[in-house]
C-alpha cells in the first residue's frame, strides 16, 4: 500500500505521518467547523468533548499495545536471525573436528549456504520471498553429513551432533521465511486510520481558539509519531531500522578463517 515509505529513513517516515495527520486535522476542521458548528447545540458540543478524550485515550492506547507488539515482534526475530547464524558457525567448527575429506567437503557447501544467505536469500526476504538458489545449496549439507562415516566413538558423538544442527539449521531457515510475511493486518491498519478520523471529526467541535487549536495540532502530532514509529517497526526487514545480515556475514569470516 505504501511501502514505497521504506525507502526513506525513519525520521522522514515519522515526518511524513506527523505532517499528514496535521494536514488532516486542519483540513477537516475548517470544512466541519463551517458546515456544523453553527448547527450544534451548547449540549452537543459538551458531548463530543467526552467522546473525544474517550477516542483519544482509545488510540493512544491501541497505538501504544501495537508499538509494544511490533518492537517484541522485532526483538524475536533479530534473536533468531544470530541464534541461526550462530548455529552454522557450530556446525563448522564441529565439522573441523572431524578431520576427514568428508567433513571438509561438507564445510566447503557450508560456506556457500551462509553466503547465499546474504546474496540471495536476504534480497528476496525484503520482498517476503525466498531464494531457490539457497534452498538448492544447503541440500548437500544435509545429505554430505548423513554420508560421514563416523570411525570412532568421538566421532560417532560429532556425527549425531552434526545430524542434530543440521536438523535445526533447516527449521531455522523456514522460521526466518515464515517472519518475512510478518507484519501488523491491513484490517488494523484500517481501524486505526477510521478511529483517528473520528477524533478529528469530533475536535473539530471543540474550542476553536488560538490555543485550543495549539493543543489539539500537538495532539495529532503525536498519534501522528506513534502511528509512524507504528509502521517503521511493522516489517522487520524493510527500511532503514531493519534486520540486516551482519551475524551472518561475521560467520562467513569465521568460517573462511578457519578454512585458510
Amino acid at each position: 500500500m505504501i511501502e514505497w515509505l521504506y525507502r526513506f529513513s525513519d525520521l522522514y517516515i515519522i515526518l511524513f505521518c506527523i505532517a499528514v495527520s496535521l494536514v488532516a486535522m486542519f483540513v477537516v476542521h475548517a470544512v466541519c467547523h463551517k458546515v456544523v458548528a453553527d448547527k450544534v447545540p451548547r449540549e452537543g458540543f459538551k458531548f463530543a468533548e467526552a467522546v473525544h478524550n474517550s477516542l483519544i485515550s482509545l488510540c493512544t492506547l491501541v497505538l501504544a499495545f501495537s508499538l509494544v507488539q511490533a518492537i517484541g515482534n522485532f526483538r524475536l526475530v533479530n534473536t533468531e536471525v544470530a541464534t541461526e547464524a550462530a548455529q552454522i558457525n557450530n556446525l563448522d567448527r564441529l565439522l573441523l573436528r572431524f578431520n576427514s575429506p568428508e567433513a571438509n567437503d561438507v564445510r566447503q557447501h557450508l560456506l556457500a549456504y551462509a553466503k547465499s544467505i546474504v546474496e540471495d536469500d536476504w534480497p528476496a526476504l525484503i520482498n517476503a520471498g525466498s531464494s531457490e538458489k539457497t534452498t538448492a545449496l544447503f541440500k548437500p549439507i544435509s545429505k554430505g553429513i548423513i554420508a560421514i562415516a563416523p570411525k570412532n566413538d568421538r566421532q560417532v558423538s560429532l556425527y549425531s551432533a552434526a545430524l542434530g544442527l543440521a536438523n535445526d539449521l533447516e527449521r531455522m531457515r523456514e522460521t526466518r521465511l515464515e517472519s518475512g510475511t510478518l507484519r501488523i493486518p491491513l484490517s488494523y491498519w484500517e481501524v486505526i486510520i477510521f478511529a483517528m478520523f473520528a477524533k478529528v471529526l469530533l475536535s473539530a467541535l471543540l474550542d476553536r481558539s488560538g490555543f485550543g487549536t495549539y493543543v489539539l495540532a500537538i495532539q495529532m502530532a503525536v498519534l501522528g509519531a506513534l502511528l509512524g514509529l507504528v509502521f517503521v517497526y511493522d516489517e522487520p526487514y524493510k527500511g532503514e531500522t531493519s534486520i540486516k545480515p551482519d551475524n551472518f556475514v561475521s560467520t562467513i569470516h569465521k568460517i573462511e578463517s578457519r578454512v585458510d
